[in-house]
């Protein structure tokens, strides 16, 4: 009986233990089968985020490379409107003497009438200011470039080319801006 007894207790020992082999098992392959699919998600979830930083950082390089070109672009307009002035300036100086005088006639008469005072001018500006001038104002020349400095006690008024064309410059940029680029 007590060979019975312990034969029973055997099988159901072993009974319990082929139980727990089998749920242990069962337990493991779960915990392998949910550490895969939650592996597989994060690397999907890595991927996905990856590939969303590679399209931010290539849209950022994008960015910065159009920022590039456009302030390249500006610079070189720039540069071209500056040329522009560049030769403007040095076109009226280099004008024949007729329209030369022309052009210093023209600056002469913003120079308020009956005040006394120097001239300040270019080589070719002296003797366009002599011949215009009646009553023989002084005139020395003391620039290097063409048109006049007027100094009185009150005033003094600049008139050298390179002022008046930068002056101009403010006021019609934009339209040398269109007239070359075309552009509003």
């Amino acid at each position: 009986m007590l060979e019975n007894i312990l034969t029973t207790i055997s099988k159901k020992s072993d009974q319990k233990v082929e139980l727990i082999s089998k749920d242990t098992g069962r337990a493991i392959l779960a915990l392998e089968e949910n550490f895969k699919e939650n592996l597989k998600e994060k690397k999907d979830q890595e991927k996905i985020t990856l590939k969303d930083q590679t399209i931010k950082e290539i849209q950022e390089f994008e960015q910065i490379q159009d920022l590039r070109v456009k302030f390249k672009v500006e610079g070189l307009r720039a540069e071209m409107v500056e040329e522009v002035f560049s030769q403007a300036k040095k076109a009226i100086s280099e004008l024949q003497d007729h329209d030369f005088t022309k052009v210093i006639g023209r600056l002469l008469g913003a120079v308020p009438e009956n005040k006394q005072g120097i001239f300040l001018a270019g080589p070719r500006t002296v003797a366009v200011l002599n011949s215009l001038s009646a009553d023989q104002p002084k005139i020395k020349a003391e620039l290097k470039e063409e048109g006049f400095i007027f100094k009185s006690q009150e005033m003094e008024v600049d008139f050298r080319i390179s002022q008046v064309v930068d002056q101009l410059k403010e006021t019609v940029v934009s339209k040398v801006v269109k007239a070359l680029f075309n552009k509003e």
